[in-house]
């Protein structure tokens, strides 16, 4: 799947026409502007959240989460300063502290912490997906796309955490009363 959306991102960037120089319009510079708010804020979230669990698993989510924001965070920031968008202030990463030292009434639990990431990878794909539509930009909308794609990969492997671990929240199944293909069968 890598393969397939980076080739397309390819394509966007090198064989459609250079809109590169039209100005940003005012959607794709509040995309820009809230797209770095956040992700500072789930930047934010992970520096808590690392500080609170000693879970393994939960540990390497954060640090992958922290660095992938970063990243795009960069990426972001650096097109706002070319095209003079004014650039948000940002939550101050947090200090390291011992995950023992978390007073039990305030520490937050590793689903607590699973379902918060998860929430936070879900608002960032939905922001992508929306200006996948709506930028008139290829440069924007190529680096949505691979935004879109980090975080969906993200995603999965926080997903999959989740159902291993018993925490994601499944809704129930959907079953028609008296429909051949329902679990329910033919009552």
């Amino acid at each position: 799947m890598s393969n397939f959306l980076e080739g397309t991102i390819d394509f966007i960037k090198t064989n459609l026409n250079n809109t590169t120089q039209r100005p940003l319009h005012i959607g794709e510079a509040m995309t820009l502007w809230t797209y770095s708010i956040l992700l500072d804020e789930a930047n934010a979230f992970c520096y808590i959240g690392k500080n609170t669990s000693d879970d393994q698993d939960i540990q390497k989510m954060l640090k992958d989460s922290i660095k992938n924001c970063a990243e795009q965070s960069n990426d972001v920031k650096q097109l706002m300063i070319k095209e003079g968008v004014p650039i948000p202030n940002a939550t101050p990463p947090k200090p390291n502290s011992d995950t023992l030292g978390v007073p039990y009434g305030t520490k937050m639990s590793d689903e607590e912490i699973a379902n918060g990431l998860i929430a936070k990878e879900i608002a960032a794909i939905n922001l992508c997906n929306g200006t996948l539509t709506q930028a008139i930009r290829n440069d924007v909308g190529a680096m949505f796309l691979k935004f879109y794609n980090e975080k969906v990969n993200s995603l999965f492997i926080v997903k999959t955490t989740m159902l291993e671990r018993g925490w994601l929240k499944v809704p129930p199944s959907f079953a028609v009363t008296g429909h051949p293909n329902s679990s329910e069968g033919n009552k």
